[in-house]
């Protein structure tokens, strides 16, 4: 009999960023399980998706709180249709886990998966701090401790989670992303395209805490000091209205050569994925960022911060992994920019095949299969009137 998973997300649309891309392909890749997604409604259009059905709800209370009595009594209804459904909840700190840790607490043998998606580093964990510690005292920390499983991305979100809680039964599994060629028919790409002046792209959430400023800001320094560098930053991504402003001031009065191209997704981005010669994330924390492992699909080598926990990118020298500050954004600068083509296209070729034994569906399907499998030991869930229907 296939297995539903009922997916809870705040936001099933570019506003998610990675993780509502992330759950896209988890639900278009994973196979013998009907996906169901219970999703808050935002301001953006919901991503296009046929492998799964979505269900949207209307936010109760501050955006920023991320709770819905509406989607509280809609899982609360999938489980009594459904009562051996599995619930898995994408992210933290919001009033999603509360929703889930009551139904835990009303009905004994809920099964169900926690991500944190890099919630739990020590950067996020400082933002919001005094609301996030009443959180964790109210509903997070027992939501986590009474997971059938918590989702890591790598083996430093393993150390990130056991850090915050102990004894947590967790697994690690990174997300799978589409290979648009072979590795032959990506060797051919780099040498048969990518003209033009060496680029440099950006692509991801407009951010202070993903570095994009501090990288313009690097650039315009070396600009005014004399000490130009020989390629062109694209920068393409979302954001919120005021750190898009910020950006695009920056740029205006820069005398780098610096474009943004906004949002890119689909074909568009796949396009752009095959023009520029490399990608870079100063990130000062991540989860598992989605943006630089479809860059190495398309052999692109990775300029990164080593808070964005792809820790195969030194070792296989498919680009460079540096600790986030000036120093390492300068030093991430300089090594694009000595690279010739020949040595970009072959760092990125590196980059490609590692992501192919790590990221690629198939692979990923069987680790998935196994953490839901591990979900669906706990007890049946039995109907009780905890499990009432609600209103949808």
């Amino acid at each position: 009999m296939t297995r539903t998973i009922l997916h809870c997300i705040n936001s099933f649309s570019e506003r998610g960023g990675g993780v509502a891309f992330a759950l896209k392909s988890l639900c278009e890749t994973l196979e013998g399980y009907s996906h169901v997604i219970l999703a808050l409604r935002d301001d953006q259009p919901v991503l296009d998706l046929s492998q799964a059905r979505l269900r949207l709800f209307e936010r109760t209370g501050p955006f920023t709180l991320s709770y819905s009595r509406g989607l509280e009594a809609g899982l609360r209804a999938e489980l009594h249709r459904t009562p051996d459904a599995l619930v898995h909840v994408h992210g933290m700190w919001s009033g999603l886990g509360w929703s889930v840790d009551r139904l835990r607490r009303r009905s004994a043998g809920l099964g169900y998966v926690v991500s944190p998606h890099g919630m739990l580093s020590p950067a996020a964990l400082d933002r919001r701090r005094r609301i996030k510690a009443i959180m964790a005292r109210l509903w997070e920390r027992a939501l986590l401790q009474n997971a059938q499983a918590v989702h890591c991305l790598t083996p430093v979100e393993v150390r990130h989670a056991l850090g915050f809680e102990a004894g947590l039964r967790v697994a690690v599994q990174p997300h799978s992303v589409a290979f648009p060629m072979s590795q032959a028919g990506l060797t051919q790409s780099w040498a048969q395209g990518r003209d033009g002046r060496k680029t440099l792209l950006y692509l991801g959430r407009i951010h202070q805490t993903k570095g994009v400023l501090a990288l313009v800001d690097a650039l315009e320094a070396r600009a005014q000091g004399g000490r130009g560098v020989g390629f062109r930053l694209a920068i393409a991504g979302i954001g919120a209205p005021d750190s898009i402003a910020a950006l695009k001031a920056r740029i205006a009065g820069s005398r780098a050569d610096i474009s943004f191209l906004g949002p890119v997704f689909g074909a568009a981005k796949d396009r752009l994925l095959q023009e520029v010669h490399g990608m870079i994330l100063p990130s000062q924390t991540e989860g598992l960022p989605m943006s630089l492992i479809e860059g190495a699909a398309h052999a692109l080598p990775l300029f990164i911060t080593q808070e964005c926990n792809l820790d195969w990118v030194e070792p296989a020298q498919a680009g460079l992994c540096l600790p986030y500050g000036g120093a390492g954004i300068d030093a991430l600068i300089d090594r694009f920019d000595s690279a010739s083509k020949p040595d970009l296209a072959a760092m990125g070729l590196r980059a490609a095949q590692i992501a192919r034994n790590l990221y690629a569906p198939q692979i990923v399907q069987a680790g998935w299969q196994d953490i839901y499998a591990r979900a669906a030991l706990s007890p049946t869930l039995a109907p009780t009137s905890a499990l009432a229907p609600g209103p949808s």
